[in-house]
């Protein structure tokens, strides 16, 4: 039986009845048909009579492929050499290529680590094959190097990829203007970032491929951006296959996937076909959706009794949580989806927190703690600027929390009248304009504040959509001297502004320090190894690099974005150097399970941020018995961050199957929570949850510590 079915078995304690039907299902109309896909549609085709709820649960369980059968795939895409040798896919890879070349589509939410890149390659290799002459697959950015240079020529050792690669993401306009109509057969490497310019439509449109491969799909969740109306505008015109594989699929709901596996699996999609049904489920599913009275969960109650059926160990109440537990059976076992965790990986995760000690005595530290609780207490800025809202303190909380901010200055006349091209008095007169609006927009700022306090009702509470509010109807809703504020700054406005550049400052050296130590630590307990500094402020990372080398770690090096930085951070070689290595640079599809060793400077307040970062050691081919990750959250305010990915990582594990490091891993000391309301009452912008979901995290983590309110304080 294959690890899917095992695994399900084990979940759900599935009578092995209900297995074998499902299977019968499969086995009576699928065998032996040259197009499966079509045979599916043909049988499952919904019309008037036979409603979305009907067709979704009408769908088979799938299955994957059993031990037999994965040793016979595997004896026929791997290399004959490799296969006597004893190299295998992993058994997710297996089934995902299987069901590619049965559904002419995938959608697979599969964990971190557990070898997406390969199945994306060797899908454009069956494609080719098959006869689709031109494919295109779009990779994140950072991930091109190390797909092009290092990924694409290890796999061709263990597996045949018969296909041509065309690169396009070191291209000029001209040159890819070239490439796209050339009419060259294969595999079209494009960047995400290639989406967003001017000529991806005209890019799309001559490649004209017949396959579309998303690598880490999550990047086109938002179909108002730009680059995901291109890309959708181009597959609802031309129809081609799709393929959409992430190991974060989504962070709040079914509007970040829907239109993705809808276009991968079309009639096979466990989701609604039309975009009023999907409001509706999401409504019901999504993070928002905190508590439903039966009656409106009527148009997903069909799903209990799905589940009940074939789940019947497990309880399915109806209610918010019950639909979403039933719905995330139906969408890990329906036709086209392949979904995993990493709950097999042979490295234990324990993410370790220490406290920097003796922080107070740090230098400057009285100065430090008195700008945060500038920010924090009064809403105003290092530079001495009003903040209206409590989301907008989070920018500065996370610089200040890390020692240093960035300042805002006005530019020099000079240098802005060089920088712009413009003449010293123009630039003189630009700069003096701009402060005034800047004073304006401060005292509108101050009284904002206080409005959203005391007077903000539902849809004009927030700063933008109180602006909002006074363009279309003046002060009728806000009041005469809001209103009137409003526009004095609007009416100063001009074209080509001056805005102030930023200065970094750097205040206290605590958590700098503290990374310090930790790598001079390391280097005297393990000789030849090395470890990964993971900052997100490039001010952060100068400042430890600094550090680094001023300890005497004179091998040290700052990995910023860039292609010689990526060479820098895969070579296996630089495993027993400290690297300083930027997150948003680095943290998602690149193979660092050569270090052993990792420290966060600065934690990611966003969920997803958090496991792909993880994910880059904590994968399969790390050989770490344990894997230690160190953080230094000493303020309450890095508290509360953690806290809010926790909550939004609780929420992404619970419907989408795929199990999260930051719930499973070992914690010591276990990190303290908040409820979501305390979290997003500081700014957070984490997702709500249902009253079930709070239980499972107080029961994973603990109570809620919603009793402390000061960023500053320590928390014991």
């Amino acid at each position: 039986m294959s690890r899917l079915v095992e695994r399900l078995k084990k979940l759900a304690k599935t009578p092995e009845r209900k297995i074998q039907e499902g299977k019968a299902w499969y086995e009576d109309r699928i065998k032996g048909k040259e197009d499966l896909h079509l045979q599916l549609k043909a049988n499952i085709k919904p019309s008037p009579e036979r409603n979305e709820i009907k067709r979704i649960c009408d769908l088979p369980l799938m299955f994957g492929l059993e031990s037999r059968e994965f040793e016979d795939f595997n004896k026929r895409v791997v290399l004959a050499d490799q296969f006597e040798m004893g190299w295998r896919l992993f058994p997710i890879q297996a089934d995902a290529l299987d069901f590619y070349l049965k559904f002419g589509g995938l959608f697979g939410p599969i964990a971190v680590g557990w070898g997406k890149t390969l199945i994306c390659l060797k899908i454009a290799h069956f494609a080719y094959q098959k006869g689709i002459e031109k494919i295109l697959l779009l990779i994140p950015p950072q991930a091109y190097y190390q797909l092009t240079k290092h990924d694409i020529p290890f796999y061709r050792t263990k597996t045949t990829l018969a296909v041509p690669f065309n690169l396009m993401g070191k291209l000029n306009r001209e040159r890819r203007k070239i490439l796209a109509k050339s009419n060259r057969p294969g595999c079209y490497i494009f960047p995400y970032s290639l989406l967003s310019t001017v000529d991806a439509i005209d890019n799309l449109n001559e490649i004209n491929p017949g396959l579309i491969i998303c690598d880490e799909v999550h990047l086109v969740k938002n179909r108002k951006a730009v680059r995901t109306k291109r890309l959708f505008n181009f597959i609802h015109e031309h129809k081609p296959e799709v393929v959409g594989v992430s190991g974060t699929i989504t962070s709040k709901g079914l509007e970040d996937y829907w239109h993705v596996i809808r276009a991968c699996l079309h009639e096979l999609a466990p989701v609604p076909l039309t975009a009023m049904i999907a409001r509706d489920w999401a409504g019901i599913i999504n993070a928002n959706a905190v508590f439903l009275e039966t009656k409106q969960l009527k148009p997903m109650l069909p799903l209990l009794s799905w589940a009940r059926r074939f789940f019947p160990e497990e309880e399915y109440y109806e209610n918010t949580t019950g639909i979403r537990k039933a719905f995330q059976k139906r969408l890990v076992t329906a036709p086209g989806v392949v979904a995993t965790s990493d709950e097999e990986i042979g490295t234990s995760l324990v993410l370790e927190n220490k406290r920097v000690k003796d922080y107070k005595n740090s230098e400057n530290w009285d100065l430090l703690s008195e700008l945060i609780s500038n920010v924090q207490d009064d809403y105003i800025t290092p530079a001495g600027d009003e903040i209206d809202h409590a989301i907008h303190t989070f920018k500065w909380l996370y610089e200040l929390s890390s020692g240093f901010y960035n300042n805002l200055v006005w530019p020099d006349p000079e240098i802005y009248a060089k920088r712009k091209k413009i003449s010293t008095r123009e630039a003189t007169r630009n700069i003096a304009l701009a402060k005034e609006h800047h004073a304006a927009s401060q005292e509108y700022t101050k009284e904002l504040r206080n409005f959203l306090i005391v007077g903000a009702k539902p849809g004009y509470d927030s700063p933008l959509l109180v602006g909002l509010e006074i363009a279309r109807n003046g002060a009728k809703n806000v009041g005469q001297k809001l209103a009137r504020l409003w526009e004095i700054v609007k009416s100063m406005e001009f074209e080509g502004m001056p805005i102030r550049d930023s200065v970094q400052i750097r205040v206290c050296p605590y958590k700098r320090d503290d990374a310090v130590s930790w790598a001079m630590d390391l280097k005297k307990k393990f000789k030849n190894k090395g470890g990964i500094i993971w900052i997100y402020h490039q001010e952060m990372g100068r400042w430890i690099h600094e550090g680094l080398l001023e300890a005497g770690i004179d091998d040290a090096l700052y990995c910023e974005a860039g292609a010689v930085h990526n060479a820098s951070i895969l070579a296996p070689e630089n495993g027993k150097r400290i690297l300083v290595a930027s997150w948003p640079a680095h943290g998602e599809s690149k193979n660092l399970q050569h270090f052993q060793h990792v420290y966060f400077a600065q934690w990611p307040r966003n969920a997803k941020g958090a496991e792909q970062i993880l994910g880059r050691v904590h994968r399969n081919g790390q050989e770490a018995d344990e894997l230690v990750i160190r953080t230094n959250n000493t303020l309450h305010f890095d508290d509360i961050v953690l806290a809010a990915c926790l909550s939004d990582a609780l929420y992404i594990q619970q419907t989408t199957s795929i199990r999260q490091k930051l719930i499973y891993a070992t914690w010591n000391p276990m990190p303290k929570i908040y409820s979501p309301e305390f979290l997003r009452e500081r700014g957070m912008e984490n997702r709500p949850l249902t009253l079930q979901q709070k239980r499972d995290l107080r029961e994973r983590f603990g109570g809620f510590n919603d009793g402390k309110a000061s960023f500053i304080a320590e928390a014991s």
